[in-house]
């Protein structure tokens, strides 16, 4: 077993407070890494089957909202919710991912590189032991609702799996907020109805910042990704950022080589950029 992996049972020191006001609270969690109760805490949750932009989009808020001293809440599934994550790191903060399944085998598979990252960076992992729920996915998204002080869904189809986390903290009375999306995207007809239902509009980290009350004059100064920067969350070649962006080439090759020398990102495979893994 992993010397920082353990068990807590619910009441002891370990055990998140925030956890028992759930109707059927976990009578056990296995945990790795560190967990700060006192820092404010905010979900960002969406699709699995994320656009370009909604990556962007969950990346930059998380960035942001880490450089703030936001920890950043999600289930740590691909799409959104690995977005997020990644975009804590990126903003030097911490994450916690909350796992359907036990720490030893964490879901999905693809992500252990990542969350191995997110413990290293002073964040955390969590999952409910012996959980009696048939749906554990489903079961995981109570979990997220309850620990932060908001959750923020950033990009969601119709039908869509992150209703049962709104849903769980609107039961709660945790703030429920989206992101707007254009009425002719189905991805983000979720978000649409949410808004509609009357979650709050959230267009960026300061709208976040600002419903959890936190005054923009006390914040940590953080360095502002442009707009290149955050798409590079998936990999582009100078070609395709010259003319996503339409920009001269030469500007654009300027400030990839500013941002590798600074570390903010590499180059892969066929010339292609993204963020660096921290």
């Amino acid at each position: 077993m992993d010397p920082q992996r353990r068990y807590c049972l619910r009441g002891t020191v370990d055990y998140p407070e925030r956890l028992s006001r759930l109707d059927d609270p976990p009578p056990e969690l296995e945990l790795e890494g560190a967990f700060d109760q006192a820092a404010p805490k905010v979900a960002i949750v969406g699709t699995r089957r994320a656009t370009e932009l909604g990556l962007e989009l969950a990346f930059g808020l998380a960035a942001d909202l880490a450089r703030a001293g936001v920890v950043v809440v999600s289930g740590g599934a691909i799409g959104v919710d690995t977005a997020a994550h990644r975009g804590a790191l990126a903003g030097q903060g911490a994450t916690w991912a909350v796992l359907p399944t036990a720490l030893a085998q964490p879901a999905p598979a693809r992500n252990r590189a990542l969350f191995r990252q997110i413990v290293e960076q002073g964040g955390g992992l969590m999952a409910e032991v012996s959980s009696v729920h048939r749906h554990r996915f489903v079961a995981r998204n109570r979990l997220v609702a309850a620990l932060v002080d908001l959750v923020v869904v950033v990009e969601a189809f119709a039908r869509s799996g992150t209703a049962a986390t709104a849903n769980a903290a609107r039961r709660l009375g945790v703030p429920v907020a989206a992101m707007p999306w254009s009425l002719r995207d189905p991805a983000g007809e979720g978000c649409l109805g949410l808004l509609a239902s009357g979650a709050r509009c959230v267009r960026q980290a300061d709208d976040v910042l600002g419903l959890l009350g936190i005054a923009a004059e006390v914040r940590a100064p953080r360095r502002v990704m442009s707009p290149l920067e955050q798409s590079l969350e998936v990999p582009h070649s100078p070609e395709e950022l010259a003319l996503r962006f339409g920009r001269p080439i030469q500007s654009v090759l300027a400030e990839l080589t500013e941002l590798e020398l600074t570390g903010a990102v590499s180059a892969g495979p066929g010339g292609r950029y993204r963020l660096r893994r921290l």
